[in-house]
């Protein structure tokens, strides 16, 4: 939240996060976890966060966990049916982060 606070400042105009390397988002099939109610929260507060949150960007920590290459398809099934757009997490979000 914290975060995403900043995101909304005029200071905070270029920071964008990344999802993928957030093992509480990344629960498996029967588990409760808190990472999904943690973005709805965060998204309910502040919107902005649709349009500044990607996935993968620190893909090189990531590659050092075992089954990371599991990691896109549990976070992209973690974020169905929030308002995180899929498309922009995966990619659109990058390319205006780093002007692509």
């Amino acid at each position: 939240m914290e975060f995403a606070e900043i995101m909304s400042t005029p200071e905070g105009e270029r920071l964008y996060g990344d999802l993928a390397y957030w093992d509480t988002l990344v629960c498996k099939s029967g588990e409760t976890c808190g990472g999904r109610s943690r973005i709805e929260n965060v998204v309910d507060h502040h919107s902005i966060v649709i349009d500044r949150v990607m996935y993968g960007s620190d893909w090189f920590m990531l590659s050092r966990a075992h089954d990371w290459r599991l990691f896109p398809f549990d976070v992209s099934a973690q974020i169905e049916g929030t308002r995180i757009d899929r498309k922009k997490l995966f990619a659109d979000n990058a390319r205006r982060c780093f002007n692509l």
